[in-house]
This record gives C-alpha cells, sequence and structure tokens, in this order.
C-alpha cells in the first residue's frame, strides 16, 4: 500500500496508461494534499492515475490541471505553478503563484502520515499562503507566507500606517516574499544603512513596470547573512559600493 502525500507532479508523460501512476493487480494507492498538473499521455482514455487491477484513494487536497484528463470527484483547476527554480532549499520546485487555488487548500485533518515539520525548501509546512490571516498547509510540495508587500519608498520603521522595504524584510519569514504596491513602479528607495537579509527569502518587484531602484550611497544595500538565499527580481542598484553582499556561504 503506497501514500503519496505533499507532492507535486507536473509535466510527466508515459507512452501507455496511467501519465502519472499505473496500479497494477493487487496494489494500492492512497493520494492527499498533491498536485498533478499537465501530467498526461494526451489520451482520450488514459487517466493520470491508470487502474491495471489496482486501487486508488483520494483523501483530500487533491488538484489536477484541467487539460489533464481528470479523476472523477477531484477538483480540476489550474494549480498555476511557476517555473522550476531554485527556492533556497536542497532542490529546484515549482513554486505556486500567490493567487493559485492550492494555497491554504490542504486537508490537515485525517492524514494518511504525520504532516511533516516543514516542505520540500526547508520552509515551515504550515504558513498562511494566501493571507487570509489563518494558517492551513497548501497541497502540493512548497509552502510559504503570503507576500509582505512594500507601500512606501520612505525607508523607515516609525509609521504604523505604511511598510517600507526594512519593515518588510524583517517581518518576512524563511521561504517567504517581499512584493512591491503598484504604485511604487520606478520609485528610488535611499537606505540610510544596509538591510541585513536574515532568512532566504525573495525581493520580487517582478509585477512593476519599471521596477524598483536601491541605493546606498557608497555602502552595502543588502547582506545576507548565515547560510542563506536571496533572490532578487527587477531591482536595481544605484551609488552603491555593494548592491549585495552575502556573507558565510550565503547565496
Amino acid at each position: 500500500h503506497a501514500r503519496l502525500v505533499h507532492s507535486t507532479l507536473h509535466n510527466n508523460a508515459a507512452a501507455g496508461s496511467g501519465a502519472a501512476f499505473r496500479i497494477e493487480t493487487s496494489a494500492q494507492l492512497s493520494v492527499q494534499n498533491c498536485i498533478l498538473d499537465r501530467s498526461s499521455n494526451q489520451s482520450t482514455t488514459s487517466p493520470n492515475i491508470s487502474l491495471a487491477g489496482g486501487v486508488a484513494t483520494f483523501h483530500g487536497g487533491l488538484f489536477v490541471h484541467p487539460a489533464d484528463i481528470g479523476i472523477p470527484g477531484v477538483p480540476s483547476a489550474d494549480p498555476l505553478l511557476g517555473p522550476l527554480a531554485p527556492a533556497g532549499g536542497p532542490t529546484m520546485v515549482h513554486t505556486p503563484q500567490t493567487d493559485s487555488p492550492v494555497l491554504d487548500a490542504g486537508v490537515s485533518t485525517g492524514l494518511l502520515l504525520p504532516l511533516p515539520a516543514t516542505d520540500q525548501t526547508g520552509a515551515a509546512r504550515v504558513q498562511d499562503s494566501d493571507g487570509s490571516g489563518s494558517a492551513q498547509v497548501n497541497s502540493g510540495s512548497v509552502e510559504y507566507a503570503a507576500p509582505v508587500k512594500v507601500t512606501t519608498a520612505v525607508d523607515e520603521t516609525s509609521n504604523p500606517a505604511t511598510v517600507s522595504l526594512r519593515e518588510a524584510v524583517a517581518a518576512t519569514g524563511a521561504g517567504g516574499r517581499v512584493t512591491f504596491d503598484a504604485s511604487l513602479s520606478g520609485a528610488l528607495i535611499t537606505l540610510s544603512s544596509e538591510i541585513v537579509i536574515p532568512v532566504t527569502m525573495e525581493i520580487d518587484a517582478g509585477s512593476l513596470p519599471a521596477g524598483i531602484m536601491l541605493r546606498r550611497a557608497s555602502g552595502t544595500a543588502l547582506r545576507i547573512t548565515g547560510d542563506r538565499a536571496l533572490t532578487v527580481r527587477k531591482v536595481t542598484f544605484d551609488d552603491c559600493a555593494r548592491g549585495v553582499l552575502a556573507q558565510s556561504g550565503a547565496d
């Protein structure tokens, strides 16, 4: 009896039936909190999971892409996965986009196996990924906290009505992501001192047409500490001695 939990299967292919699994006679597969995304042999008769005499049971939190051949009783929805890319863990992963339906969509009761403490990237397994204010396990192999959005170009920590880049970085947990309000497209953020990156995270201005510019006159803008990884998207550095300084094995 095999159990598949908290996993993402993307773009699997098979010449015969069962692009994800073929379950032979007397075999049994139980699936929970998983994503089957574009895993198909493109047949009109063979589903992702082919029963060749075996038994498959589904226990919640399962998503199948509508382009695939569906599984009766399982939600058909595009999981909106990102490309295969590093995310701070030992392997590359397909991270769900921030509007993915798999965020906080897993089940946490009636579990087939104990809930793991971390996901495939090493991030804490149960977080508030959809920003609803309530933490719930994701479907699939990746868990992350909802992005923290920067709302001001001012480098400060004292205004409760706004969130600065410095505050957003400090509030972001391991594997998390910092984004920017649309009104900040093309904005210049002048830093009074370096911002320390204490955990693996992303600073992502990719949604802004003109990106973001960071300035730290003759100094370091971002300093990564420890064994951490920082991904920066659509951020440019101006008048900095170093845009990003990695120390102690950081990336």
